[in-house]
Formats: structure tokens, C-alpha cells, sequence
């Protein structure tokens, strides 16, 4: 099925607009990384309810080698923007954590992060947005209650190669776009963190076609240990 960009983009915006009518707010607070995902999701924003009705967060931990793609971000779209260094607040809280795992420490980041949004958009009474893409849901790679806690996402179910097709009709800076995507935290890039491409992904999700069985098996493996991300956590009922 063909990805009719102007058509869809323009029922993300009508949807954004409901979300804050349901909600009787009138703004949003979303995160900035200066990748393409934050960015395509401020221009949606801005698009739906323009940019004096919507904050743009940058949250580096320590120095933050592309911190200037996200500044270069709020200031393309004309948004107010807030910059809250993570670095203090990481670093007291993973030394007094009795764990050198790799991945509960890396979580710790996100949902500070997490928690810094929430605490300006309740200041300005605003709803926060999430920024993450179907890719990276379907295969858990995200942090719960960090980048996954939200009052919405308008992306969760476009592919990274449709969020890439959204912001340029929304005119995203090319070089945000095409920017190789990382974590921020681990050095790494996302597709060395994963061990595939999001090509090979994608084509996956929307064609159902893998390279190899060994691929399709590494996919669904990951998409089966993370479900509980995707769920509402259970509750026991009497």
C-alpha cells in the first residue's frame, strides 16, 4: 500500500488537535534529542496547534556532541524551549544504585528524562508527546516508563522510513533526517545496538519479508520479550 504522505499527515494534525480538545489543555511539551523522530513530531505539533503552544525540552547528560541539532531544531520551528542537563541527577542516583548492569543503568537516563517533562508540562498545565516510532516499539527498543511514557505519541505507527517521509513534507532539516540514529547514551549506533538494519526491519513490518530465517527469528524474539512494554501492566481483579 502506497504511504500517502499529505493525506495522513494531515489526519495526524486533525488527531492532534482532538487529543488536547479531550484534554482540555491547550499545549504540548515534547523532548528534543536532535534526531529525526523529536523533530518530526515538533513539526507536527507546531503544524496542529502552532508554535506558540508548544515547549521543546533539550535534555543533554554532560556534554552532548549534537546539542546543536537541537537547538538548531526550537529555534527552525520557533518554539520555547527549555535546556535541563541530566548530569548531576545521573550521576547521584546510578552511584547509589547497588547495579553495574549495562542496560538498568542506561534506563536510569530516559526516565529522568521522563521525569523532567512531566514536571514542566504540569507547570504549564500542557500534555507531554511521545516520540517514539513503530520500529523501535515492535522491537522493544525503548525504555519503559522512560521514552514510553507519554499522554500521546502521533508516530507510534509509522516506520522510521515513514517518520522520515512525514518530516520532509513538513520540511524537517534534511541533515536531521538523514542524521544516523543513536541511543545518546552507549556510543553506539541503534542498528549496532540491534543487529540489523531498519531497512531489513522495516520491510518486515510492512511486507512481511526477511532476508534470512535467522533474521525474522532474531525480530520476533525481541518483539515476544517485550511485550510487556507494550501492555498495560496487569492487575489483579476480585
Amino acid at each position: 500500500m502506497k504511504f500517502e504522505v499529505k493525506e495522513i499527515t494531515k489526519n495526524i494534525v486533525s488527531w492532534i488537535k482532538i487529543q488536547l480538545k479531550n484534554s482540555d489543555t491547550t499545549g504540548c511539551v515534547v523532548g528534543i534529542s536532535g534526531g529525526k523522530d523529536s523533530a518530526c513530531v515538533l513539526a507536527l505539533l507546531v503544524k496542529a496547534l502552532g508554535k506558540d503552544n508548544v515547549i521543546g525540552v533539550l535534555m543533554p547528560n554532560g556534554v552532548q556532541e549534537d546539542l546543536e541539532d537541537s537547538k538548531k531544531l526550537v529555534k527552525h520551528f520557533g518554539v520555547t524551549s527549555y535546556e535541563c542537563n541530566m548530569e548531576n541527577a545521573y550521576k547521584s542516583l546510578i552511584n547509589e544504585l547497588p547495579t553495574n548492569k549495562e542496560e538498568a543503568i542506561i534506563n536510569v537516563l530516559p526516565r529522568l528524562r521522563m521525569t523532567t517533562l512531566y514536571a514542566i508540562a504540569s507547570e504549564n498545565e500542557y500534555l507531554v508527546v511521545g516520540t517514539s516510532n513503530l520500529s523501535e516499539i515492535h522491537i522493544g527498543y525503548n525504555a519503559k516508563w522512560g521514552d514510553l511514557a507519554y499522554d500521546f505519541n502521533p508516530i507510534a505507527m509509522f516506520t522510521t522510513k515513514e517518520v522520515i517521509e512525514i518530516g520532509e513534507y513538513l520540511k524537517v532539516p534534511k541533515d536531521i533526517l538523514n542524521k544516523t540514529p543513536r541511543d545518546g547514551i552507549s556510543g553506539k549506533t541503534d542498528e549496532e545496538k540491534i543487529g540489523f538494519s531498519y531497512n531489513e526491519l522495516n520491510k518486515y513490518l510492512r511486507e512481511n519479508i526477511c532476508s534470512s530465517r535467522d533474521l525474522k527469528e532474531n525480530i520476533d524474539l525481541m518483539h515476544n520479550k517485550t511485550k510487556h512494554k507494550r501492555e498495560k501492566p496487569p492487575v489483579f481483579k476480585y
